[in-house]
């Protein structure tokens, strides 16, 4: 149970302090405005600002996350560098817009969004012959649902497919390029590649092959069943050692119900149990067993625009 833990925690990418800084700017006529800036990596984050005291200028209701006697936590999400998130315009132009406080908080992801926990994911294996998955799960550190990832059993070299509709945020590698591959032991020191999806869940991939380079980089957009590279993860199991892909599915939540005006909230990762479609139909793989994926039109095209399925049908004629 404890090399399951390990792998199942090793996949999960550290939240880091995040870079971006949030530029607070002021004008006697136009009021503060806040702008993230010092953004360089893809992905969304998300921006807790503090403000208590407000003068002649109204509050952005609609994003507040915490409510205390001494002030508000207000929450954004923000996309892109240089982008102007929060403006607080004058009532009366003639007076300076007047607040107590401007502290804030950069966490990368989207914080505790509302995920699509019915969402059917293609499986990231091949669709030519059944493959066995097993289901590793873990620890204390998720208290919510536990910690849950996937391992898919593959061939050297079969090839790795996007689950899901995304963008790849992160693509780590291991730090020695000329290590001895038969000597890894766990996922932690393979080439990882996370992908972030519109609802705010993210999924690593976990085993590629270290003899090629992955066949996306960091800021590409991926669609479901698009390649994304090869198999080359040999791992150590109970009965032998395989080529295993490992695939977690989890978003990042904020765990501290004690937060107030003064002190900003934790955060932890929080795994997401997915559904996959396989030729049995979408369904919940248990613990472990041999599932055959799919892929058709409605996976690919289920978070497309009608424009971009227009267009999509436009390319196949």
């Amino acid at each position: 149970m404890k090399r399951i833990v390990f792998f199942a925690l090793s996949l999960l990418p550290v939240l880091a302090a995040a870079q971006p800084k949030v530029r607070i700017d002021r004008s006697p006529t136009l009021g503060v405005s806040y702008m993230l800036e010092n953004k360089t990596r893809p992905g969304m984050v998300t921006v807790l600002v503090k403000l208590r005291d407000l003068r002649n200028t109204y509050a952005p209701s609609e994003n507040r996350y915490l409510s205390t006697q001494s002030g508000d936590i207000y929450r954004f999400e923000v996309a892109n560098n240089m982008t102007r998130f929060l403006s607080l315009r004058p009532i009366d132009k003639s007076k300076p817009v007047g607040y107590g406080a401007g502290v804030y908080a950069v966490y990368e992801g989207c914080i505790s969004s509302e995920v699509d926990t019915a969402f059917v994911y293609r499986m990231p294996c091949t669709t030519m012959h059944p493959v066995k998955v097993r289901r590793l799960t873990g620890s204390e550190k998720m208290p919510r649902t536990g910690n849950v990832c996937y391992a898919f059993r593959c061939e050297a070299g079969d090839t790795v497919y996007a689950a899901r509709r995304g963008i790849v945020i992160r693509l780590t590698k291991p730090r020695e390029r000329d290590i001895d591959l038969s000597t890894l032991k766990s996922t932690s020191e393979r080439t990882r590649l996370t992908v972030e999806h519109s609802d705010g869940s993210m999924v690593c991939y976990s085993g590629f092959a270290e003899w090629l380079e992955p066949f996306v980089s960091e800021g590409d957009e991926v669609l479901p069943g698009q390649p994304l590279g090869l198999v080359g993860g040999l791992t150590e199991e109970s009965d032998g050692r395989y080529y295993v892909l490992q695939f977690l599915c989890y978003r990042w939540m904020f765990t501290d119900e004690n937060a107030s005006i003064e002190r900003f909230p934790k955060v932890a990762g929080e795994s997401i149990v997915p559904r996959f479609a396989t030729t049995e139909g979408a369904i919940i793989i248990p613990d472990k067993g041999e599932y055959r994926a799919v892929m058709n039109d409605e996976l690919l095209t289920r978070e497309m625009t009608k424009r971009e399925v227009k267009k999509l049908k436009g390319n196949k004629k």
